[in-house]
């Protein structure tokens, strides 16, 4: 990725939307996922949201590569992703960023300070609501 310029890029991003052409370029290297583990995800149950987004409901063995022709998934109105990058950067107080599995480990080693941090769960619920919607959330108290 250094050597391509791709990890450059990536910290340079101004927009999330900015992210299909280094995710294509990203993909085009055919770098496992290093938390595939015989064929399969060591972390399905926990997978982030920009892998939940997929939704492919081709055969699996095109999605060695999401952009090529062939590829049948369900759409969601919505991106996840994104909504949770606006989110995380409001949290962490940094602008939103990509974060490629490939550079994860590196991150969450570089960034421990924010794992220290906490929300309550009905704002963070409330907040991320709001960015996935793109309106304001009512906040309601269950008693």
């Amino acid at each position: 990725m250094d050597e391509r310029g791709i990890t450059e890029k990536i910290r340079g991003i101004e927009h999330t939307c900015e992210h299909q052409l280094l995710a294509y370029e990203y993909f085009r290297m055919g770098m496992p996922c290093l938390f595939l583990e015989g064929g399969s995800c060591s972390i399905y149950s926990i997978r982030p949201f920009a892998c939940r987004e997929y939704n492919i409901v081709s055969p699996s063995k095109l999605c060695n590569d999401p952009f090529k022709k062939g590829i049948r998934k369900i759409k969601i109105p919505r991106s996840m992703t994104t909504a949770m990058a606006r989110l995380a950067a409001e949290l962490c107080e940094m602008p939103p960023m990509l974060v490629p599995m490939a550079l994860f480990l590196n991150w969450v080693k570089e960034n421990e300070r924010i794992g220290e941090k906490r929300w309550p769960s009905l704002w963070l619920f409330e907040r991320m609501m709001t960015y996935a919607s793109g309106t304001e959330v009512e906040g309601q108290r269950v008693e």
